[in-house]
């Protein structure tokens, strides 16, 4: 999902412990002086030691450093018989699935321009040094990496268990991209009025698979588009929702579109009364209304959508400062809701599988959203990503 300028749209109404070892002491008999000279240097070790633990051990990763608690180490040491001598090696093991269970993805976390990999499946890290800085916040997660924007060109670039995963592919001219609502794909746009095509304010889009393959091609004069599913560009008008594809455009609801998951498109409409819900368009399918989000001239709302057809409405109230998520299957299904910090500050993204959400937050652990044995709730993320203080949160499929 490419991020707005505004987190917080307003709805338009139109119309470890310490290892022990075990060491073996071989020691001569020495004089007072040789043993005043070895209590000197033990200090000295000792003194140099408690430096390096006030340094924080020379971690250079800052806010996204590694966990002392996920990882086990493990020592192995050699002795000589002639003097008190050890030799260390410390292994990371990593820690097992971070959520309880397998997930085929990875987060990439994102603080003050550093990156960092977190597998999972193994809670195992790695940072990430070939994203060109300053273009994440506009990127679209999709299988294995990130499409994003860099010297005019849409890029696909690998990011998964190894450095040197491949170098970028490029996919096209671009001063944008769109996510298309599936893991294998992307929208990329050139022109149109945020775009930079000198005289021509023509929109030209291309949908593009993450090897460059054109699957279609959609062209508009003088819109602006913030919203696509796999086959069509989402246009808002004058109070009514439109497909647009390579065959025009067609209309699809009255009402305020709010924001699309997977291929289905969430309006805000209206009746007679002034009474609005929001409802779910998908291709093939009844309209659905959307029970449990409701609508009223103190909120905002915005769409989180997954890549398998899930969303959350989250609905902000100006009045009490405080937001609220409704959760919903593909079909439109409420399966959830819960009020709190979700949606404030940063946006929550989905997990695959039954993992909930997780949101970014600065001042802490990630927020993990997801649902418990009484219905969903809101806690700090598992402890394998409690040390992280991130800006941004991305999830990467697998």
């Amino acid at each position: 999902m490419a991020r707005d300028d505004d987190p917080r749209p307003p709805i338009e109404m139109v119309g470890q412990e310490r290892p022990t070892t075990t060491t073996q002491r071989v020691e001569t008999v020495v004089g007072a002086r040789r043993r005043r000279n070895a209590l000197v240097a033990v200090g000295a070790v000792v003194a140099i030691v408690l430096a390096g633990l006030a340094l924080g051990g020379g971690d250079d990763d800052g806010e996204v450093s590694s966990p002392s608690t996920s990882s086990t180490a493990t020592t192995t040491e050699r002795e000589t018989s002639t003097t008190e001598r050890s030799t260390t090696t410390t292994t990371t093991i990593p820690t097992g699935p971070v959520f309880g269970e397998p997930i085929d993805a990875h987060l990439l976390a994102v603080a003050a321009s550093r990156y960092v990999s977190i597998d999972l499946d193994t809670g195992a890290r790695r940072p990430v040094a070939d994203i060109p800085l300053g273009t994440v916040y506009e990127s679209v997660p999709v299988r294995g990496g990130l499409v994003m924007v860099s010297n005019g060109e849409a890029q696909y670039h690998p990011v998964g268990d190894a450095p040197g995963d491949g170098a970028p592919i490029g996919l096209g001219e671009a001063d944008r991209v769109l996510a298309a609502g599936r893991p294998d794909r992307v929208w990329v746009l050139r022109g149109g009025p945020s775009g930079t095509t000198p005289g021509d304010g023509g929109l030209r889009a291309s949908l593009v698979d993450l090897e460059g393959e054109l699957l279609r091609r959609v062209e508009l004069e003088d819109d602006d588009v913030g919203n696509a599913t796999p086959d069509a560009l989402v246009l808002a008008r004058g109070g009514r929702v439109y497909l647009v594809d390579d065959g025009g455009a067609r209309p699809i609801a009255d009402g305020s579109l709010v924001g699309t998951a997977g291929d289905g498109v969430i309006v805000v409409r209206c009746d007679d009364r002034a009474d609005c819900s929001f409802y779910l368009h998908r291709p093939g399918a009844p309209v659905r209304a959307l029970d449990g989000a409701s609508v009223d001239a103190d909120h905002g709302a915005s769409v989180i959508g997954g890549l398998d057809g899930r969303f959350a409405i989250i609905s902000y109230s100006d009045a009490t400062s405080t937001a609220r998520a409704a959760l919903y299957d593909p079909d439109g299904d409420l399966v959830g809701d819960l009020e709190g910090s979700v949606g404030t500050g940063a946006f929550p993204v989905w997990l695959p599988g039954d993992g909930g959400l997780l949101q970014a937050d600065p001042g802490g652990p990630p927020l993990w959203l997801h649902e418990g044995a009484a219905g969903w709730v809101e806690e700090p993320a598992p402890p394998a990503l409690r040390d992280l203080r991130t800006d941004l949160i991305l999830v990467i499929p697998g």
